[in-house]
């Protein structure tokens, strides 16, 4: 879900009193730009919301898509008072999303990709118009040229072949390209650093990454773990320094 930030009080509230709780136990304000919300539902079983503020938590684009500009697009048929983002919109997210994950060296999902491909299918012809002006716009031809090349090794289709071909020539904004290399541990804090300007907002990202509140480190490790906390925050870092200077053979291919 995609909010106004002048809204975000009012929707916490909504969530709580639909007895939703936040399940990381605290509220980072530098590091993302989203809240989360988790009901049980039975054993073992869980809703989940992300709330966000801006598209992305990725500095460098989360102001690419804002909310003014996906609100004047919105899909306001699908679902009677509700709006959605709309097909243009939501493949440019759905591809940024995907690589962000990726770059950061998670788990990639096969349904992400599955996703994408629906996208291109149910796209009319004004909607592909839309949307190549729209990665025109944004820059973004490079990003989704990859990552639609990733989805034909997948669910190859003749929809997603016309629109490789069409960006085929396309000029693209490389300050983007991060995204398609590895951007976890502290690289990825370095990448973020650079992209924020305040002072202020530089400090809050350290001291949010490096020092969080206790309830970060006790759902990583555990409440109930032996270590002292000044023990468990000197493991963090030292677990997160080493995954930087020695990545995964994930994060190498």
């Amino acid at each position: 879900i995609l909010i106004r930030s002048e809204d975000k009080e009012t929707i916490k509230n909504i969530f709580k009193s639909l007895g939703y709780n936040n399940p990381r136990g605290w509220e980072p304000k530098a590091i993302i730009n989203q809240f989360s919300y988790k009901k049980p539902l039975g054993k073992g079983v869980n809703v989940y919301f992300d709330v966000h503020l801006k598209i992305s938590n990725s500095k460098k684009i989360e102001n690419i898509l804002n909310y003014d500009d996906l609100l004047k697009s919105a899909n306001t048929t699908t679902i009677d008072g509700i709006n959605l983002i709309n097909i243009p919109h939501a493949l440019t997210h759905a591809v940024f999303h995907l690589l962000g994950h990726k770059a950061s060296g998670d788990m990639v999902k096969l349904i992400w990709y599955y996703d994408i491909n629906l996208l291109i299918k149910a796209a009319n012809d004004n909607e592909n118009h839309e949307l190549i002006t729209l990665i025109k716009t944004t820059g973004l031809a490079n990003l989704i040229t990859y990552t639609l090349k990733l989805t034909a090794q997948y669910f190859p289709s003749k929809e997603l072949t016309v629109l490789l071909n069409a960006l085929e020539y396309m000029p693209f904004n490389s300050d983007y390209n991060y995204l398609l290399g590895n951007t976890s541990g502290a690289k990825g804090l370095w990448l973020t650093l650079r992209a924020t300007k305040s002072l202020k907002e530089k400090v809050n990202i350290i001291k949010e990454t490096a020092f969080p509140p206790s309830a970060e480190i006790y759902a990583k490790y555990g409440k109930h773990t032996k270590w002292p906390l000044s023990v468990l925050y000197i493991r963090r870092i030292v677990s997160g320094t080493l995954k930087y200077l020695m990545p995964s053979k994930t994060n190498q291919k």
